[in-house]
């Protein structure tokens, strides 16, 4: 166990060096924009979205605000620290998503294995680009944290309820993020059933009491969820339901719908 924690620990260092080394000088499109949606939130005491998200626009304010701070004391009037701050914020992330993703193969396999396949995955993918430019990064934390804590419930059955709740939690985190993430949600649904009949053995009416109880635990995050997200959408766009992200101007809007499948 100790060893994994410091494996972990070891690729997200690895990969942030790396990917901050690659990173741009400067914010590039959808950065870009969030990038300003928070100094604008900042400067005005509010809190309000881009398209990158409210989870982008939470987690990257705290790197920016501490940029400012270093800015005011090393070189007041020049924003250099602040741009670093929110600059960080993609690499950053996508560092985590390695170390989740070493926690999730050291599962199934040895640890030289997972990490193996934990420095293919960090630069011989789609990641390492992503690490730089992009929304995807938080939503890929999301659901490989998700997708952890899925597969460890599966392995240990130990604290059920618990983990299936934080499985949960990360993945209908996506509404925080990009939505259309939850695609997904049959894929996790299937797993849980597999899991169910496993521990209900032959019995159907067991098989589908453990299958509900699974989804209950799971969908529990809701309750918290939901009414954040309508009030950030009341905030940001004046509507419940509405934003800049939904299934079908995503999947339907101009780009193929398989053209996220690969």
């Amino acid at each position: 166990m100790r060893k994994n924690v410091a494996t972990f620990f070891f690729l997200v260092a690895l990969s942030l060096t790396v990917y901050s080394f690659f990173q741009f000088p400067g914010h590039q499109g959808y950065e870009d924009e969030s990038y300003k949606r928070v100094l604008n939130n900042i400067e005005r005491g509010e809190f309000k979205t881009s398209r990158a998200g409210y989870a982008q626009t939470t987690l990257q304010t705290p790197l920016v605000y501490f940029g400012q701070g270093l800015d005011k004391i090393v070189q007041p009037g020049h924003p250099r620290y602040t741009e670093l701050g929110g600059l960080l914020f993609n690499p950053l992330v996508t560092a985590c998503s390695v170390g989740i993703f070493f926690l999730i193969a050291s599962l199934f396999t040895s640890r030289r294995k997972s990490l193996f396949l934990s420095l293919l995955y960090a630069f011989g993918t789609m990641t390492f680009p992503y690490a730089t430019i992009g929304m995807e990064p938080t939503s890929v934390l999301f659901v490989l944290a998700s997708i952890y804590f899925l597969f460890l419930f599966g392995q240990t059955k130990a604290r059920g309820g618990l983990l299936l709740f934080l499985s949960g939690l990360f993945y209908f985190g996506l509404l925080f993020s990009k939505g259309y993430y939850l695609v997904t949600g049959p894929a996790f649904l299937a797993y849980l059933y597999l899991v169910a009949k496993q521990t209900g053995s032959s019995q159907p009416a067991l098989v589908r009491g453990n299958f509900l109880k699974y989804c209950l635990f799971f969908a529990a995050p809701l309750l918290l969820i939901l009414p954040l997200y309508f009030l950030g959408n009341l905030t940001t766009f004046g509507v419940l339901t509405g934003g800049q992200y939904n299934l079908k101007n995503e999947l339907l809007g101009g780009e193929s719908i398989f053209f996220g499948l690969y």
